[in-house]
């Protein structure tokens, strides 16, 4: 989960969060922290 947060902030800080739509993934990507941290973040996602 730490490196998938990471990922996204690198992401953010090169391309702005408004450049993200939503984040897409299956349920084996997901977990209870990694949701809470994007919907902190404001971050848009479906599964």
């Amino acid at each position: 989960m730490r490196e998938r947060i990471v990922l996204m902030q690198r992401f953010i800080k090169q391309f702005g969060k408004k450049s993200i739509v939503a984040v897409l993934a299956d349920r084996e990507f997901m977990g209870e922290a990694w949701v809470k941290w994007l919907k902190g973040d404001g971050i848009h996602f479906d599964i």
